[in-house]
């Protein structure tokens, strides 16, 4: 290998490292998240192979989706009653799709989608442990609870989901080291007491049990699939008989929902009724091609204002709901592109071999998460997805980039 070879190698091994920095940092600190993102990037731009990391994500099918939803987005700028400042920030929240593709072509070798999967899985369980202790020392840091160490509680519950996944991965596979596999284990153990008894998101907790029914409904024979359906709700049922905190979560849930047309004061769950309610009225007004992308805002306010002189006619920026917000703002067909890219990153995920499958698992989690959120969009679990999915997700080839068909794991 000459000196530019070498030069470029070490790059690329530099970028994927920052690339799981930066999936890391995501859910923790947006600061360092930004710091290692763009040393990934510049990583990338020195070792001389962008074009063929480009390539590389072009030519699968996932990537093909990025840049398809991410062109109808830009498209989607021209007709939005904004001004163009305002456009652009819009479309800045959706800079994960292009760095996804990014990723989605810098991983494209086994080994280096094995270092970040269980570099993510082991430095979570590290955050776990600290958790935990909070939690147990009665410890408030963020102000979000006690034991939460993160951006906010979602935001933690949906990392560890994904490191859930990826510690199953570390511990049924016996190509790992066995050294791995009890730490892998009780990882696991932790990781999803965090999420029913720390973190105590209903939005966690719930595409968490929904994403291991998705999953294990496509890939496994109909014998196992109701072992898994009994074992998901068997948990739920254990985690809410045994949590107060989850009782209470969703009692006030149901509580919100029964008397938010009559409540004087915004509700967590009120707020999502209103906002379903009067986005889904403005979908139906223009439901081909939406309002424009960043026009949420700008449509919505006045809509809702003529509506309700109380908190529900209050300015809202966010549909609390991804494919209501798409759908208002990039039509009908914004709304399918994004389905369809769900869809395909599942199925590539599914067809690959043990990395593919903890992405597809973290692409359903905030797919079903997202039914209550816009977390392709969202500071940390947007980010978190780019990197975790466009890591993970990835077909692994070899050297060449013309004409090379998917490189069998050596895990499978």
């Amino acid at each position: 290998m000459n000196r530019d070879g070498r030069q470029a190698t070490i790059m690329l091994a530099a970028a994927q490292w920052l690339a799981l920095l930066s999936a890391v940092a995501a859910p923790v600190s947006t600061g360092a998240k930004s710091v290692f993102l763009v040393a990934m990037l510049l990583a990338v731009l020195a070792s001389g192979r962008l074009t063929r990391i480009l390539q590389v994500a072009y030519r699968q099918p996932l990537g093909k989706m990025l840049l398809a939803l991410t062109a109808w987005l830009v498209v989607g700028l021209f007709h939005a009653p904004t001004l163009w400042p305002v456009r652009i920030h819009a479309l800045e929240a959706w800079l994960v799709l292009p760095l996804a593709f990014v990723v989605l072509g810098l991983y494209d070798r086994v080994a280096a989608q094995r270092r970040f999967a269980c570099g993510y899985a082991l430095a979570m369980i590290a955050w776990a442990l600290v958790s935990l202790w909070l939690w147990v020392a009665h410890r408030n840091p963020r102000g979000q609870g006690n034991g939460i160490v993160m951006i906010t509680y979602t935001a933690q519950s949906i990392a560890f989901v994904a490191a859930v996944f990826a510690c199953v991965w570390l511990a049924t596979d016996r190509s790992w080291h066995r050294a791995l596999r009890p730490v892998a284990w009780a990882g696991i153990a932790l990781l999803v007491f965090n999420i029913a008894y720390v973190s105590s998101s209903r939005t966690g907790l719930v595409a968490l049990a929904a994403a291991v029914v998705v999953i294990g409904s496509l890939r496994l024979r109909p014998g196992r699939r109701l072992m898994v359906l009994a074992a998901a709700g068997l948990l739920m049922l254990v985690f809410v008989s045994t949590s107060s905190i989850i009782q209470k979560r969703f009692g006030e849930a149901a509580a919100e929902f029964h008397t938010y047309r009559t409540s004087p004061v915004e509700t967590s769950i009120g707020m999502r009724m209103v906002l379903y309610a009067n986005t889904w009225g403005l979908i139906l007004r223009n439901p081909v091609l939406g309002y424009g992308t960043s026009s949420f805002g700008a449509v919505y306010t006045p809509y809702a204002a003529a509506r309700s002189g109380s908190w529900q006619g209050q300015p809202m920026t966010d549909a609390h709901c991804q494919y209501l917000y798409v759908w208002m703002e990039n039509g009908i067909v914004g709304l399918l592109l994004l389905l369809g890219l769900i869809v395909v990153g599942v199925r590539q995920g599914l067809g690959l071999g043990p990395a593919g499958l903890v992405a597809a698992g973290f692409l359903t989690t905030v797919a079903i998460s997202s039914l209550c959120n816009s977390h392709f969009r969202s500071l940390a679990e947007g980010y978190q997805l780019a990197f975790i999915v466009g890591a993970l997700a990835a077909r692994t080839l070899d050297d060449r980039v013309e004409g090379v068909p998917p490189q069998r794991s050596v895990d499978e």
